[in-house]
């Protein structure tokens, strides 16, 4: 089974539930995105890992991360492996000194990549799980790498509308925000 390595792009506040959050994954070498909704308990956990930041006293995933490494065991990975009905399904792979073999442990999609940034390992998925709930980046390559990328300010309203329906199809906000900021300036 082909598998791919993925990266955190954001985590954003979702517009239409102000108590989720949008978790972005990418593909390290590509350009296919996945979406998942989490709570904001994760989001915050998640966001305090990527800043590089400390808490007062600690989360979860630094209690969880200072028990494995109390007892040695050690975390290998995150693998988002499974979706069914919108649900993300995941599961991270641990090893240990007193284990003979590795054991890969269920876990809410939210949860294994908090564990996985607190322990610096990697995240995957598979491309089964990218073909049923990817999305593309549409808006900066369109599929093609050596397309030429025009400032927005050079191109027509209708095609500043194309790609904001495909940067909001593709949930890249910011660049939304950009395009949307230019249609009206006109």
């Amino acid at each position: 089974m082909h598998r791919i390595k993925l990266e955190i792009v954001a985590v954003t506040p979702q517009i239409h539930n102000p108590n989720a959050y949008s978790l972005i994954l990418q593909e390290m070498d590509g350009i296919r995105r996945i979406t998942i909704t989490i709570g904001m308990a994760e989001a915050q956990a998640i966001a305090i890992q990527l800043q590089g930041m400390s808490t007062a006293r600690p989360l979860v995933y630094d209690f969880i991360n200072k028990l494995t490494g109390e007892f040695s065991i050690r975390i290998l990975e995150a693998e988002i492996y499974k979706v069914e009905g919108g649900i993300f399904h995941s599961k991270v792979t641990c090893e240990s000194k007193t284990h003979p073999y590795k054991t890969a442990i269920d876990a809410r999609t939210s949860d294994a990549v908090a564990m996985a940034l607190k322990s610096k390992c990697p995240i995957y998925t598979t491309e089964e799980v990218m073909l049923a709930a990817g999305n593309c980046m549409e808006t900066r390559h369109q599929g093609n790498k050596n397309m030429e990328i025009k400032p927005l300010a050079a191109l027509s309203v209708s095609e500043l509308k194309t790609l904001l329906r495909r940067a909001i199809k593709c949930e890249d906000y910011e660049q939304a925000t950009k395009i949307r900021d230019e249609i009206n300036r006109r």
